[in-house]
Formats: C-alpha cells, structure tokens, sequence
C-alpha cells in the first residue's frame, strides 16, 4: 500500500475527511524528521512508498499551519524535549481537526503502517524518541 492508499483508508477508519487525515500524516512524518535521529528519519522514509512525495507536496501547499499551530510549534521548540514533544504533537491533531480518540486511532493506524512497511524495530525506536505518540496510542 502506497502513502496515499494509507491516507484515504485511515481518513475512512478513523471518520474524518482525507484532507484531515493527510494533514496528520504530513505533520507525524515532519515531527518524525525533527525528533529522531537522522538514520531513522531516512529509513522510514525509503520504507514508506510516496511519503517523501507527500510530505514534499504537503510543503509546498501548507499555509503555515494557523495561528494556533505557530504558536504551540513556538512554545514546543522553546521549551523542547518532553513538553515540546507533546505539544507539537497535540498541534498536528489540532491542526488536522481531530479530537483525542481520533488522534489515538489515527497514530495507531500510522504507526501499523510503519510497521508492515518498515518492521518492527523502526516503530519500536520511533516510539521510544517520541513516547508522546504511544501515549495516544489505544
């Protein structure tokens, strides 16, 4: 299954429109880039067919994210590690319109994906430099 396929099928699973979902996709492959470190950035990346395409166009058509996004993005780099963590990643669901049990199911859906595409072992040391993501997770 291809990024975009992944896309349309959490947006019908977990209930929100697909621009919503992509939106949320987008904003965990960009906290993925940022918080981890680089050799998993990248293999996660050349694991997941057309996520470097996605997150490219995504980029390119984003309109900063709002108000709100840029001041909780402010807040989470100044503050940084753990606070600044949880609240970029309480922005991408802000930011994508989805409500706490939605961000669960859909951090869930994301993180199977990586799993069948990329293993386990990806998932698991993504999980332990974000754990604000297994938090949310069901």
């Amino acid at each position: 299954m291809d990024f975009k396929s992944f896309i349309d099928q959490a947006a019908g699973t977990v209930g929100v429109p697909a621009n919503d979902a992509g939106s949320a996709a987008s904003g965990l492959l960009g906290l993925i880039q940022d918080q981890v470190g680089s050799g998993d950035a990248s293999a996660l990346m050349k694991a997941l067919p057309g996520a470097s395409d996605f997150l490219g166009a995504a980029k390119d058509n984003s309109s900063g994210g709002g108000m709100m996004g840029s001041l909780m993005g402010a807040a989470g780099g100044l503050l940084g590690g753990k606070a600044g963590s949880a609240l970029s990643v309480l922005s991408i669901f802000k930011n994508a319109n989805m409500d706490t049990s939605q961000a669960g199911s859909f951090v869930g859906l994301f993180m199977d994906f990586v799993t069948k595409n990329a293993g386990g072992d990806l998932t698991s040391s993504i999980l332990e430099q974000i754990p604000d993501l297994k938090k949310l997770m069901p």
